[in-house]
């Protein structure tokens, strides 16, 4: 009766041991004709494994995980491996590379959409910055013409200028410049400097219809600023520039150390630099007052 309880334990072990692997029966050398005892059982439980896993490629039992129960069987401790999941390259879908493509191309679409747009409103800020440019120098040559049209009908009535004149009080204005005329008994290098003190520069005849203006304007012998160094040099205005043929030559014998000039009555006069004469000065006018003649 001692012995019942053993047998039980032994069963439940056989039975737990047979539920984690599978039981692969083979009867034991010594037990099979022409048996060798006990050396055969060494031999046998060293390649039990390597057997095992011949039969069934699919063990994955270690030989510590195979056992030898009572009456020789081996048990197999088996684990399931789960399936390898095969992998599916993109590239090789057709599907996949239709799609690639029609984004590759509405991206290039949207990115020449872009640029275009880009260049489409560059040229035309540029347009309209070149088209109001345009306009507002035709206002404002329109604006001069006209002011300076007041002006000369107001000087006709000695009045001497008009609230749209850019220039300073009893400065004249006339094309692009304001004139100033002052009678002062100066050098050369004084009215220069004079000119100079007063944000100008002497007289600059460089057109027929500036020498025309000044020669309507008046009938004294004033300063220009033109002259030379010495003799041997030629004549030039304060700017560098050098004086136009087309606009008039100098008149008179031009002697040894007569290095400055003068104008008076529509000509121009070299002289000594040392004599005196009144002056005029020039700077360029500013924008017309448009809102005084509206």
């Amino acid at each position: 009766m001692k012995g019942l309880p053993g047998r039980k334990k032994i069963q439940n072990q056989k039975q737990t041991k047979q539920k984690t692997c599978a039981p692969i029966h083979m009867a034991p050398p010594y037990q099979r004709e022409g048996g060798h005892g006990r050396a055969d059982i060494e031999i046998y439980k060293s390649g039990r494994y390597n057997f095992a896993k011949s039969l069934n490629p699919e063990l994955t039992c270690s030989p510590r995980g195979a056992m030898l129960d009572e009456d020789g069987y081996i048990t197999l401790n088996v684990k399931n491996r789960k399936p390898a999941l095969t992998s599916v390259d993109p590239a090789s879908s057709p599907l996949w590379r239709v799609t690639a493509l029609i984004l590759l191309i509405l991206c290039t679409g949207l990115v020449v959409g872009l640029v275009a747009l880009g260049v489409m409103s560059v040229t035309e800020q540029n347009y309209q910055q070149v088209e109001n440019k345009n306009a507002s120098g035709t206002l404002h040559q329109l604006a001069k013409k006209f002011c300076q049209y007041l002006i000369k009908q107001l000087e006709q009535k000695n009045i001497v200028s008009h609230k749209c004149s850019p220039c300073d009080r009893n400065w004249r204005y006339y094309g692009d410049s304001c004139y100033g005329f002052f009678r002062r008994n100066l050098t050369w290098e004084e009215s220069k400097q004079f000119c100079i003190s007063m944000n100008s520069t002497l007289l600059k005849i460089a057109s027929q219809s500036v020498l025309e203006y000044m020669k309507s304007r008046t009938g004294l012998i004033r300063w220009v600023g033109l002259s030379r160094k010495n003799p041997n040099e030629i004549w030039m205005w304060e700017d560098g520039s050098v004086p136009s043929k087309n606009v008039f030559e100098l008149s008179g014998n031009e002697r040894e150390n007569m290095n400055c000039a003068y104008f008076y009555d529509g000509k121009i006069y070299p002289t000594f630099c040392k004599n005196k004469h009144h002056l005029t000065c020039e700077r360029k006018a500013g924008m017309v007052n448009v809102d005084t003649l509206l």
